[in-house]
């Protein structure tokens, strides 16, 4: 969108003459007044909040806050990981970086050796004497800072075992916890099963009577496809077990073991229903 101050700009570019600073500063105020608009939050309706998250159930609270322990805990490992990793290379680095004294203590040692057999090697001895002891001084001007290192390593690497062991922990907790909520949820999901399961049972018994009373007045093509039936399983959940039928401990309801006896009351009570609407079967 272009302001209207800018339109006002643009006329006065082209003619020359400006507008008053009356109708500037209503196209500017304009102008903010649209800035508003599209900036500021719409306020929520009557009821509404600023979160549809429904309130958690301790075992969604509790697999959550395992959760997050488990990635806090990854991410702990991998940082001492690293750390270890770079201190490891810096010890490395430094120690490649010391001087190597054994070629000069076996010049030494020759040097000795000369002398002992007669020659004359004091000057050339002091001479390395004194390049092994910068060299020696190097060497241990060193060593504090390599110390350090090697003791940051063995802090660092403790600390890696403890996490290790503390996400071991947390990972069969989460198992445990895991588990806990699954059931739960299967107990919540399971009482509306069995509401769902009363209702198909229910919606089952119509179409089954009609077509029983289509049988009946000479239709031979039954109204139902296959020889299947209707069979709905049971899960082994509280929730459920209570109240099953202990004749049929195994399902919620199956045609199956469907009786003459239940296919005429279900006939009788669809005649009543047909009968309340002025329709009469015999």
């Amino acid at each position: 969108m272009v302001s209207e101050a800018r339109r006002m700009a643009w006329r006065t570019s082209a003619s020359g003459q400006g507008p008053s600073r009356c109708q500037l500063w209503h196209a500017i105020e304009r102008w903010r007044n649209f800035l508003r608009s599209v900036t500021t939050p719409k306020p929520l309706y009557k009821g509404q909040t600023m979160t549809n998250k429904a309130p958690q159930s301790p075992e969604i609270s509790a697999v959550i806050e395992n959760q997050q322990a488990i990635a806090s805990t990854h991410a702990a490992i991998a940082t001492l990981e690293n750390a270890i990793q770079t201190c490891e290379a810096q010890h490395k680095e430094q120690q490649a970086a010391l001087p190597d004294l054994a070629p000069f203590f076996s010049q030494r040692e020759d040097l000795l050796a000369a002398t002992a057999i007669g020659e004359n090697k004091s000057a050339e001895i002091e001479k390395l004497d004194t390049k092994i002891a910068k060299l020696t001084a190097q060497q241990n001007e060193a060593k504090p800072a390599m110390h350090a290192i090697r003791q940051t390593i063995g802090g660092l690497q403790r600390r890696l075992v403890e996490a290790q062991s503390k996400l071991q922990i947390l990972q069969a907790e989460n198992a445990i916890l895991v588990r806990k909520f699954l059931l739960n949820r299967a107990e919540t999901l399971g009482v509306e099963y069995f509401e769902t399961a009363k209702a198909i049972t229910a919606q089952y018994k119509r179409p089954m009577s009609l077509n029983n009373l289509l049988r009946v007045s000479g239709n031979a093509e039954p109204l139902i496809i296959g020889r299947e039936g209707l069979s709905i399983p049971i899960f082994r959940l509280e929730s459920i077990a209570l109240k099953v039928d202990p004749i049929y401990p195994h399902v919620l309801f199956t045609s199956a073991y469907l009786t003459h006896a239940h296919t005429q009351e279900w006939t009788r009570q669809e005649k009543a229903s047909l009968l309340e609407i002025g329709i009469e079967i015999e």
